[in-house]
């Protein structure tokens, strides 16, 4: 086998799909080589050591035994180190559904587990993305893989003649039904709490674990809601848990040297939290008024979730380009009857928004300016009518065409009219 780096021409075209090996022989082992092949990188990262030093074509990446088995925009496995020998049925003692696929080592018995999971998009929002990495984390915690490893760069290729590979059952999993085994640490995934308001509670102990926990049990509040009165003392032993994984103020420097609150401080921090979030989830009114926007579109749940978050997103611009020019429209008229000037950045100041979108609203401003003009002209016509009908006379000075009078002497006007001039008197 020639060993080189792919040229560029082999870069151009889409490498074709590689060939089924010999070792696939059940529909099982068919259906997981035809989801393999399916998500592999055009040119994965290979080697014939766990280096990976080369990049190949993927129907010559396979005749490797490391390889890089995930593309850089979709995440269609998740991989994991298991970097010590393990009894078959390993993930029944850590309380897992079985992986798809166990590659393992026969000098070692190290393997890789892949569990095929419902491709995850790497290039779009980071809620997604967060949500898989902090399923992958607690399923590492759970199964005491190599926290290191974060499913690559490369993986054993699972069809390749040197491991031993197991083929389980080809079922994918969802996320959120491989969350049922794990518990996911609320800072990680669950609470959408921005650094900034984090940032500003470090001067209270309670008040920084209050914000860093309680948008996790918004989340969970309605799963436990739906088991009726004991659904919440489940509710609160779930939530206690996770509020004392975020008792760690002693080994913070943000915090000054602070020892970590007792457990019952953090207990009565948990149990405020649970006992709002309970009252909203059983009281409509108060959820209703908690989550006013949440469906006000009314959407046919047949219509795609693609169509609905279009029709969402232009609702919401439609919403928020009214609510700018009503501000605009506001400081614009203020500005005017102040007589100030207007200029595109003393009306974003005015209006507290950005120059930018000021800009936009160029010809709302025009029309406002416009009306303001006729107006304050219709007023003072009004209040000085002389005035103004003096001023509503064309100067001749600014006339197309200036006739001058011609000159007329003394003698000109005796000859054509008859009538004399009357004399001048100077006083001697």
């Amino acid at each position: 086998m020639t060993i080189g780096h792919a040229t560029q021409d082999e870069k151009k075209q889409q490498p074709p799909l590689p060939r089924t090996p010999v070792s696939v022989e059940s529909e099982v082992d068919q259906a997981l080589w035809d989801r393999f092949a399916k998500w592999l990188p055009y040119f994965p990262r290979c080697s014939a050591t766990s280096n990976a030093v080369l990049s190949r074509p993927r129907d010559r990446a396979v005749q490797y035994p490391y390889l890089t088995p995930c593309r850089q925009d979709f995440r269609a496995w998740l991989i994991f180190d298991i970097d010590k020998a393990t009894p078959f049925g390993h993930w029944d003692d850590c309380g897992l559904p079985p992986p798809n696929m166990i590659v393992r080592s026969p000098e070692s018995g190290t393997a890789h587990w892949y569990y095929a999971i419902t491709p995850v998009y790497l290039k779009g929002r980071r809620h997604p993305i967060d949500y898989a990495r902090a399923v992958y984390n607690a399923m590492v915690a759970k199964l005491g893989a190599d926290p290191e490893y974060a499913g690559g760069p490369v993986s054993k290729n699972p069809f390749h003649g040197s491991w031993d590979t197991i083929c389980l059952h080809d079922k994918q999993y969802d996320l959120s039904e491989l969350q049922e085994y794990v518990e996911l640490d609320g800072q990680q995934y669950g609470a959408r709490v921005s650094s900034a308001l984090l940032d500003d509670n470090t001067h209270s102990r309670h008040l920084w674990l209050f914000h860093a926990t309680r948008f996790t049990a918004y989340r969970m509040v309605d799963e436990y809601y739906a088991l009726g009165p004991r659904g919440y003392d489940a509710f609160f032993d779930r939530f206690f848990d996770i509020a004392l994984r975020h008792n760690t103020f002693a080994s913070r420097s943000d915090f000054g040297g602070k020892p970590n609150l007792r457990p019952s401080q953090v207990r009565a921090v948990a149990r405020s939290i649970v006992d709002y979030c309970w009252g909203v989830a059983g009281d409509p009114v108060r959820r209703s008024r908690c989550f006013k926007n949440r469906g006000v579109m009314r959407f046919d749940g047949a219509l795609p979730l693609s169509a609905r978050q279009a029709l969402a997103a232009k609702r919401t611009h439609t919403q928020k380009r009214a609510s700018s020019e009503t501000r605009i429209r506001a400081a614009v008229k203020a500005m005017l009857n102040a007589g100030e000037k207007l200029s595109f950045v003393a009306i974003a100041q005015a209006a507290r928004l950005t120059r930018q979108t000021v800009a936009k609203y160029k010809a709302v401003i025009e029309h406002i300016r416009q009306v303001h003009d006729a107006s304050t002209s219709k007023e003072r016509q009004i209040r000085h009518p002389q005035k103004a009908s003096l001023l509503a006379v064309p100067s001749v000075n600014f006339g197309e065409v200036k006739i001058t009078t011609p000159f007329i002497n003394a003698a000109y006007l005796v000859r054509s009219t008859g009538a004399r001039p009357r004399p001048r008197i100077v006083d001697p």
